[in-house]
C-alpha cells in the first residue's frame, strides 16, 4: 500500500533529514510513527501526501510511483488519501455540514450524493447532532472528529493523521483513537504520527520509531517505552 525505497531528503540549507530510508506499510495496517521532535514524522506524512518533495529514492502509494507524477495527476492521487492535519484547517465560520461537504464539492459530487455521504460520515464520527452548528463553536475533541470526517468522507484507502490527539485531554484522545481504530476496521490503512504514549501503549499496534531521520525500531504489537529503549 505504502512503500519507500532508499528515500533521501536534503533541504536547501544542506540539512539531511532522511538518508536511504526504507519502509513498507501493507494494506489495512494500523501503524504508529513515533520519535522525538524533529525526527521526521510529519515530513514523512507530508511526502506521502505530496506536500513535500524528496531528493532521491522512490515513493509508492498503491503501486503508483510518486516520483513521476505530473502536477495535474496529484489531485487524483489525493482522492485516495485522507489527511488529518495537526492544526485542523477547518472553516471555523462554516457549519459542520459545510466543512465536510466542501471536500466533495471539489470532486463534483451531486447534491444528493453530498447530502448522503456527509450524513453517513458524521454519524460514524458521532457528530450527526451538530450537523448545522458552526464548527468554531465545537470543542477540541469535536473539531478533531470533524477533521477525521472530512478526511474520510470520500472513503480513501489510506488515512494519514498527524498528532491527532496532540491538543486533547485524555478522554477526548481515547475517543479519537477508538474512532481511528473503527476506521481501520473498515479496511482503511491508517498511519498515525504521535507523541501520545498512552494511546500507543493501549493499542499495541505496529510501531515504527524514527530518530534523526532513521528508522531505529519497527515492532509489531509495540509500546512507546519498548520502541524508545534502544
Amino acid at each position: 500500500m505504502i512503500q519507500i525505497k532508499k528515500l533521501t531528503k536534503v533541504y536547501p540549507n544542506g540539512y539531511e533529514l532522511f538518508k536511504e530510508l526504507d519502509l513498507f506499510i501493507g494494506e489495512n495496517e494500523f501503524v504508529f510513527l513515533v520519535g522525538p521532535s524533529g525526527s521526521g514524522k510529519s515530513s514523512l506524512l507530508n511526502i506521502f501526501f505530496l506536500l513535500e518533495s524528496i531528493t532521491s529514492g522512490y515513493v509508492y502509494i498503491d503501486n503508483v510511483c510518486l516520483n513521476h507524477l505530473k502536477s495535474y495527476q496529484i489531485p487524483y492521487l489525493r482522492r485516495n488519501i485522507g489527511f488529518v492535519f495537526q492544526d485542523f484547517k477547518l472553516l471555523l465560520n462554516r457549519s459542520v455540514f459545510e466543512n465536510v461537504a466542501y471536500a466533495l464539492r471539489i470532486l463534483n459530487f451531486s447534491r444528493r450524493q453530498i447530502s448522503s455521504q456527509v450524513r453517513q460520515v458524521l454519524d460514524l464520527v458521532g457528530l450527526q447532532h451538530r450537523i448545522y452548528d458552526i464548527s468554531g463553536n465545537l470543542s477540541g475533541g469535536e473539531q478533531q472528529r470533524l477533521c477525521i470526517a472530512r478526511a474520510i468522507v470520500n472513503n480513501p484507502a489510506i488515512l494519514l493523521a498527524d498528532e491527532p490527539t496532540g491538543n486533547l485531554d485524555p478522554d477526548a484522545s481515547e475517543e479519537i483513537i477508538q474512532l481511528l481504530s473503527k476506521i481501520n476496521a473498515r479496511h482503511t490503512t491508517v498511519l498515525v504520527a504521535t507523541h501520545d504514549q498512552m494511546i500507543v501503549n493501549k493499542m499495541r499496534k505496529r510501531v515504527v520509531v524514527l530518530n534523526k531521520g532513521t528508522i531505529i525500531r519497527d515492532q509489531q504489537f509495540g509500546t512507546y517505552a519498548e520502541v524508545l529503549s534502544v
